[in-house]
Parts: structure tokens; C-alpha cells; sequence
């Protein structure tokens, strides 16, 4: 067990460290019309995209902020991307403190929204016109979308749950249900999920039906690529599990007994955005019961909740 602490804690310091420390480039123009801190603007999305402000040049994100009547327009010229975008946004109601806060966030956006291509669709089939970017230039922008990726965040999801313990006696598989709640920041997090499974067995002298109730807790690390994210988690699973005989025959008598299981666990799981908060969820999970619930017949082990356990879930939650 200290031997995997050891090896999650290894892997989720070296994984922050091999992206690099580079930042991608911004260069920022704010008509005095706008009625905001320039300097102040600047520090903001400075802080919300992890990027240097620069003076325009050739790899350098170039974001113009004008006046059309009440509105302002935002204007996103990227030669990493190869995109420009136009927004306009109205701060007229905002208090003016607010106004430098609420313009640097939609310039952050924005511009994330052009870099995020490089996640979406690295090689489009049809390259932007203009000379190519560094690949140092492409790699600093990754990281920055990367970082903003792995905000704080909190997710919850509710699946079809299957297990099977394959070295035991008399177990079959459990089908269930199950929900989980996360939260992570930084791709570091913490899970903790319900699990509620049943099935049946079979015995020489008769069936064994099996209600498995089941609560993991987990600390994490997950990975982006693209509109997913990959992630695991290293924990401990115990619960409640009851056993119940059904004899063949009247000669036999049926009896039932509950007992607790406890043990180490590993899950790897994968989210997909749908649409908008909404994920698809897939995951799998093993572990080893080292506290375990047996049941006897006719003098002889004939049901075990122990030992080693698979795990599958499938089904829908929210990332927010």
C-alpha cells in the first residue's frame, strides 16, 4: 500500500513539471474610451491566461479593445491559431469598480477560445494563411490552456455499476448503480463515491443472493486531452455485504449473515463533454478485499465476499 502512495505522489508532482514553465505571449490595447484601468485590465488577464503581455510581433496574441456607441468591442488577432474574433459586451449596467474585472474576463475568454483550437483540431486539413508559429510559441499556448483546464472544479455523476470478485466462491456478477462526487484543482482532487450492487450465486446446496453497499474514497489526478479528461485515483473501498442462502431442498436450512469488507483500490476513469456541464462517464476499477465476509455451507466455505474485485461504470454526470 505505501508502495502506490508512493508511486501517485511521484507521478502528480512529475506531471505539472514536464509541460514547462513557459507562457504564451499577449499584447493588449484598450482605447480610453472604455472608462477602465488599462493597467489594471492588464494585470487581470495577465493572472487569468498564465501569459507574459509582450509588444506586438510575430508570435504574439494581439487582443484591441474599441468603442462602438455603449458598447465595447473585443478584437482577437491570433497567429498561433491563425483566428481572429470579434465580440462586443456591454458594461454599461456594471459598478465601475467591476468594469476592469468584467472586461479583463471576457478578454481572457476570448482569447482562450482561440487557442483552444490547438486542443480541438491541432492539424486542420486547411492551414491559416501566414507564416507558422514557433513550436515553442504552440507549446506555451497549450500550457496555458492546459492550466485554465485544470481550474477548481467540482463533478458529480451517477452510472450502472458492475463488479465480480473472480477468485472467490459462489459470487456471480453484482449489478447496481452508483454516484460519485468529485472536486480537483490542478488535475490534484479528491473522490468519494456510493455504490449499491446485487446478484446471485451458486452453491452444491443451493443459491446464495449477495447485496453489496459499498463506499470509496480517493485521492486524484486527471489529465485533459482534448474535450475529455483521463484520470485515476489511488484509495480505500469497504462496506456491507449480506449473504443469503436459498436451499434446493427442504432437508437444508437457508440462513442469511452480514459482514463488512475493506480494502485498497485503484480506478481509471474518463469524462466526455457532451454538451455544455453535461459528461458521458466511463471508468473501471480494481481493488483487493483484505477484510472480507465468507459464508458456510454444510461446514464448507462456499461464498466469499474477498479478495481481488474488477469494477465497470457507465453512465452520465456534470463537470462544472
Amino acid at each position: 500500500m505505501r508502495a502506490w502512495w508512493g508511486l501517485f505522489a511521484a507521478f502528480a508532482l512529475a506531471a505539472p513539471a514536464a509541460s514547462g514553465s513557459t507562457h504564451p505571449a499577449v499584447s493588449l490595447g484598450v482605447d480610453t474610451c472604455a472608462g477602465v484601468d488599462e493597467a489594471g485590465v492588464a494585470a487581470q488577464v495577465k493572472i487569468e491566461l498564465g501569459a507574459d503581455l509582450a509588444p506586438e510581433a510575430k508570435d504574439v496574441t494581439r487582443v484591441k479593445v474599441r468603442c462602438e456607441g455603449p458598447l465595447l468591442v473585443l478584437t482577437v488577432d491570433d497567429p498561433i491559431t491563425g483566428k481572429s474574433l470579434e465580440r462586443k459586451i456591454d458594461l454599461g449596467s456594471a459598478a465601475p469598480k467591476a468594469r476592469t474585472r468584467l472586461l479583463a474576463i471576457a478578454i481572457a475568454e476570448l482569447v482562450s477560445a482561440s487557442w483552444t483550437e490547438l486542443e480541438t483540431n491541432p492539424t486542420p486539413v486547411v492551414a491559416p494563411a501566414g507564416p507558422p508559429p514557433a513550436p515553442e510559441a504552440k507549446a506555451a499556448v497549450r500550457d496555458s490552456v492546459d492550466r485554465r483546464a485544470f481550474a477548481p472544479r467540482i463533478g458529480a455523476n451517477v452510472a450502472f455499476d458492475a463488479h465480480v470478485f473472480p477468485g472467490a466462491n459462489g459470487t456471480g456478477l453484482l449489478l447496481g448503480i452508483g454516484t460519485r462526487f468529485s472536486t480537483a484543482h490542478m488535475g490534484l482532487g479528491l473522490s468519494v463515491d456510493l455504490v449499491a450492487v446485487q446478484g446471485h450465486g451458486a452453491t452444491d446446496l443451493g443459491d446464495v443472493s449477495v447485496d453489496l453497499v459499498g463506499v470509496g474514497a480517493f485521492a486524484t489526478y486527471a489529465a485533459r486531452t482534448g474535450p475529455a479528461r483521463l484520470h485515476g485515483g489511488l484509495g480505500l473501498r469497504g462496506g456491507s455485504a449480506r449473504l443469503g442462502g436459498v436451499p434446493r431442498d427442504g432437508t437444508v436450512e437457508g440462513r442469511s449473515l452480514r459482514g463488512a469488507f475493506l480494502g485498497p483500490a485503484a480506478f481509471v476513469g474518463l469524462d466526455v463533454r457532451l454538451y455544455g456541464p453535461l459528461v458521458a462517464v466511463v471508468g473501471v476499477e480494481t481493488g483487493v478485499a483484505l477484510v472480507s465476509v465468507r459464508a458456510l455451507a454444510d461446514g464448507q466455505r462456499a461464498t466469499t465476499i474477498g479478495g481481488l474485485w474488477l469494477g465497470g461504470q457507465l453512465g452520465l454526470g456534470v463537470a462544472l
